[in-house]
């Protein structure tokens, strides 16, 4: 009796997962992104939602170095210098360990972006995109929920791949009190050095902590964009060029509401971008799992990737997030890689226990 009432109980707490249908795929094929309530249920656990929190306090230190080393060694910015110095105070990594310190540690950064700009007006200089990369990495609850066989057949369906490999998880907050901007246009593809070929990429994106309504800064999808391969070839892809040809070109759609578990997915050509959180709301926070085509290969020459109109079609501001696996790859083979694992597939190593 104590056997099956524990049953009962562990049948009645564990999540349900949506299940995908044809018509979701046919939808999903067809509109390059769509809605699924209930896809990811574990997100409502207040386990899981600590392991998010701790892993993007983690991933936040992290993006500050990073921030440092792309502005000081990649731009030769010198932000210890006393112009800066002067404007935005001293940098100590001692504030990188403290409550609230990454983010002080970032604000003057962001201060010696704008004295940079300050005195060389054509600078179109900044940070690098505000987010936490690999967050299941460092939390194994995390790696738990994106390493499910389930979320990995929902994703091969949606791709019609018979194999997927885990890509990367990715948080992404934004807070009217601190980073608070806009996300241009962009294709996640842009910034993954693999070529899919015929495949693709395929990104869920989930609140948590709370519910997501209309005044929140949820994405904006461009309806059909994935499967327009006529775009860059006649229009490119600068960004000056973009804003007001995707808007005659798709439908611009938004999903108004999200409540903890629900997420949408989109395809890694969707052009997709995000307004900044309304000034008077709560921090938005999210949490993304990519999931790619298992046959996907690297791209043979970042540097040249594309190259087209003077602008490269790999974009590298999430090296971050390939550095410690792309140097392993061969080119023109799988990228078959310990953090790259097949998550579905007659490959796909047994479902991980639930923690």
């Amino acid at each position: 009796m104590r056997l099956l009432l524990a049953a009962l109980v562990a049948t009645r707490a564990a999540p349900r997962r949506a299940q995908v249908t044809l018509e979701m795929m046919v939808h999903f094929a067809s509109r390059g992104w769509m809605k699924v309530p209930g896809l990811a249920p574990e997100l409502a656990d207040v386990a899981v939602e600590g392991a998010l929190d701790r892993a993007f306090a983690s991933t936040l230190r992290d993006y500050a170095n990073y921030s440092l080393f792309y502005l000081r060694d990649k731009h030769h910015i010198a932000v210890e210098s006393h112009d800066h110095f002067e404007a935005c105070g001293a940098l100590s990594f001692s504030d990188l360990d403290a409550a609230g310190g990454a983010y002080r540690f970032l604000d003057r950064l962001q201060c010696s972006v704008r004295v940079e700009r300050a005195l060389d007006p054509r600078s179109a200089l900044s940070l690098p995109y505000f987010q936490g990369l690999n967050a299941h990495r460092r939390e194994p609850r995390l790696a738990a929920v994106v390493e499910d066989a389930a979320l990995g057949a929902f994703a091969a369906s949606l791709l019609q791949s018979p194999r997927v490999r885990l890509y990367q998880s990715a948080l992404f907050v934004k807070d009217p009190a601190h980073f608070n901007n806009a996300t241009g246009w962009h294709r996640d593809l842009q910034f993954c050095p693999v070529d899919v070929a015929g495949g693709g990429l395929v990104t869920f994106w989930c609140p948590y902590g709370r519910a997501l309504e209309g005044g929140d800064a949820t994405l904006v999808f461009a309806t059909g964009s994935h499967r327009d391969v006529g775009f860059e070839r006649w229009y490119g892809d600068a960004p000056e060029a973009v804003d007001g040809v995707l808007a005659r070109r798709y439908p611009l759609e938004r999903v108004a509401a999200l409540a903890v578990g629900d997420c949408t997915a989109h395809h890694g050509w969707t052009w997709t971008r995000a307004p900044p959180q309304r000034p008077d709301g709560k921090a938005r926070r999210a949490f993304a799992v990519s999931y790619v085509t298992a046959e996907a290969t690297p791209l043979p020459d970042l540097a040249a990737a594309g190259a087209r109109r003077g602008r490269p079609a790999f974009n590298p501001e999430d090296e971050l997030s390939y550095e410690a696996w792309l140097p392993d790859l061969r080119e023109g083979a799988e990228i078959d890689h310990p953090l790259l694992p097949v998550v579905f597939g007659p490959d796909a190593p047994p479902r991980r226990p639930e923690l």
